[in-house]
């Protein structure tokens, strides 16, 4: 074997390695990146949902309570607080709930459908009493009644709670549909 050649072999031998070192490296690289990454969101995450100072909170409250939605919408949903939900269970025999919390986005997102959803039940005349009640303000009502999530909607019948619960979306659409849907089969058992 002449030293050329002998040379040529070492030094593909030595492209092969480092090549693969140089692989393995950017492996190596990529997955700490990532990692830091998924520390740098998780720290993100735990800073958007630590539970919000009560002055802010009330401050929140207040903005929304004085906002459009509540002003233009009192003649569709009725707004409960632990003093008049009782009642509002009792003189309806079928009532559609919205549990929320002002700070929380979706419940925040759910606002313009909940009372487009109960503007067209009072348009269609559908035998339902739709209500709302802020857990942030009344936050005993929602423990008592097992309200963990927001938005938590819930359908009542006579006063007590209707099994299963809501698990249809947050549209219009679907709000409508699980209605008609819950008035349909109480007409029906009630045959």
């Amino acid at each position: 074997m002449t030293s050329k050649s002998r040379t040529t072999r070492i030094v593909k031998q030595c492209c092969k390695w480092t090549k693969r070192v140089c692989f393995f490296w950017t492996i190596g690289f990529i997955i700490l990146l990532i990692n830091e990454v998924r520390i740098v969101l998780n720290e993100e995450q735990k800073s958007k949902y630590k539970p919000r100072d009560p002055i802010q909170a009330k401050s929140e409250s207040k903005k929304f309570f004085k906002s459009y939605a509540y002003q233009n919408h009192t003649d569709y949903v009725t707004w409960l607080t632990n003093d008049t939900l009782t009642n509002f269970l009792q003189e309806n025999e079928n009532a559609f709930i919205d549990f929320f919390a002002t700070w929380c986005g979706h419940s925040q997102k759910l606002y313009p459908t909940w009372f487009d959803f109960a503007k067209a039940v009072q348009r269609e005349e559908l035998p339902v009493a739709i209500g709302a009640l802020a857990c942030d303000r009344e936050p005993n009502v929602c423990e008592k009644l097992g309200v963990q999530g927001f938005p938590n909607l819930k359908w009542f019948i006579n006063g007590t709670e209707s099994f299963p619960k809501y698990n249809w979306g947050r549209k219009y659409i679907a709000l409508l549909s699980y209605t008609k849907e819950k008035l349909q089969n109480q007409t029906k058992i009630a045959s």
